[in-house]
């Protein structure tokens, strides 16, 4: 039996004492459960317990009259039942926050130990305490004094958000668990929804808009839906795969392992350089499939120079995919260039296509900018490339023609001053703290899905 049910039948034996008498003895059961239950006086669930505590010392004075009737007695004490429940369900999610308060996660020990710990990690990561509906949570003041608090709508939207019962505000339980000690510009410390909860609600979907846009929170998620494949048993650890391979009679990995340093740790650029060029390799081979798979293709080229100023030739792409039946165009490779002749970048590009193994016979498009070299209607890369297939032709690249009739526009007078006009507003935007705040509301208000809510420079 409950210790609340050890003293609500005290006081029904007692119940022919008088009035006075009892009331003082209901008040002090009162301050005695809410300290055996741990409830602080400012908890929401302080006011349960009163409640619970009066309804049935209503349905004590009730018994104690000779002239009540059951039903009214009754009728009492299944409120008061129902109060208590309300007690005990709420007291139980409390205690689950000891052990799942995202809060705990965020000290520096606590967070430690609990990354060691497979399961523990597991259970913060899907097993979060969580508010219910009757929650009642902490309302903070803004600088302009309006009332504000956390709302669980924003849980629901954001599945990576956790409320702390214990730091009363909002952590990204992603970013705890699995995220780094520093990101964004400049390697800074993460401070907010990190290492130090939310609390402050004026720009609370904007800053977590902004949060969910992180890099650093997209690679953590990414972390933890690994780890959860790997913890419920949908996807193997790296370990285990390694130890499959080697058991697959992988002879080449087991003496890697034999003739291995101890103290590799495989970072070097050569090392790291080799690992890009096998996801490149892996990544190039998919796509080369799906291009077979469609027959029929057209390639874009586009030249610039690279920080070691060293022209590069891109190739990409354009094709229908026959699994969704969707035009896709997809970037392949850069290709040096030490000479833009027409001739030597028609070679390029039909020798890169033999080694990716496309051929010629289906190619049915070419696109390329308006230089010379490249659209020439005797010598350029389109004119040659038709000699060899004449059932691809050439486009000149729409991006490059809206490019050129953007310069041309910019000579006409009327569209030259609107472009005036355009830069001094949003330099009249900018300029301002005040107006940049305005600016973002207003759109956040009209534009909710808009990614940008800053003006750029003009």
């Amino acid at each position: 039996m409950s210790y609340l049910q050890v003293q609500l039948s005290q006081m029904r034996q007692n119940a022919k004492e008088s009035v006075k008498d009892f009331s003082i003895r209901i008040e002090k059961t009162a301050h005695e459960l809410m300290n055996a239950l741990t409830v602080g006086r400012d908890s929401p669930d302080s006011e349960i317990i009163a409640q619970t505590v009066r309804a049935h010392s209503l349905s004590v004075f009730i018994a104690v009259d000779d002239n009540s009737t059951l039903t009214n007695e009754n009728i009492l004490n299944e409120t008061a039942l129902q109060q208590e429940q309300a007690v005990y369900t709420n007291l139980s999610e409390i205690n689950d926050t000891k052990e799942y308060d995202i809060g705990f996660a965020v000290e520096k020990d606590s967070n430690v130990k609990i990354r060691k710990e497979i399961s523990q990690l597991y259970n913060y990561l899907c097993k979060t305490w969580t508010p219910n509906k009757k929650y009642v949570f902490p309302v903070t003041k803004d600088k302009n004094g309006h009332s504000r608090s956390f709302r669980i709508e924003w849980i629901n939207k954001y599945n990576w958000l956790a409320y702390s019962h214990l730091s009363k505000g909002a952590f990204c339980k992603v970013c705890v668990l699995f995220g780094p000690k520093v990101g964004g510009i400049g390697g800074q410390r993460l401070g907010i929804l990190k290492e130090t909860p939310l609390i402050k609600y004026k720009d609370a979907l904007y800053d977590l808009k902004k949060h969910a846009e992180r890099e650093y929170h997209k690679t953590a998620i990414l972390r933890s839906f690994e780890f959860i494949k790997c913890f419920e048993g949908k996807q193997q650890t790296v370990e285990v795969q390694l130890n499959d391979q080697i058991d697959a009679c992988d002879e080449n990995l087991r003496k890697h392992f034999e003739s291995a340093s101890k103290n590799a740790t495989f970072v070097s650029k050569t090392v790291q350089n080799e690992l890009i060029n096998i996801c490149g390799s892996i990544i190039t081979d998919k796509l080369i499939k799906e291009i077979k798979d469609s027959v029929f293709y057209s390639i874009l080229c586009e030249e610039t120079s690279d920080l070691t100023h060293i022209e590069q030739m891109s190739l990409s792409v354009r094709y229908v995919d026959t699994t969704t039946c969707t035009i896709k165009e997809n970037y392949i490779c850069f290709v040096p260039v030490f000479e833009c002749t027409g001739e030597n970048l028609a070679n390029i590009i039909i020798q890169k296509l033999k080694e990716l193994g496309s051929s010629l016979e289906f190619l049915r498009g070419q696109g390329y900018d308006g230089g010379a070299n490249m659209s020439g209607k005797y010598k350029g890369v389109q004119a040659r490339i038709l000699n060899l297939q004449p059932k691809a032709s050439y486009t000149h690249c729409a991006s490059h023609r809206l490019n050129l009739t953007l310069l041309k526009a910019c000579n006409v007078l009327p569209i030259k001053k609107s472009f005036s006009i355009v830069k001094e507003v949003c330099n009249f935007v900018r300029d301002s703290p005040k107006r940049v705040d305005l600016f973002k509301k207003v759109i956040t208000e009209h534009l909710p899905t808009s990614k940008s809510v800053i003006l750029i420079k003009l």
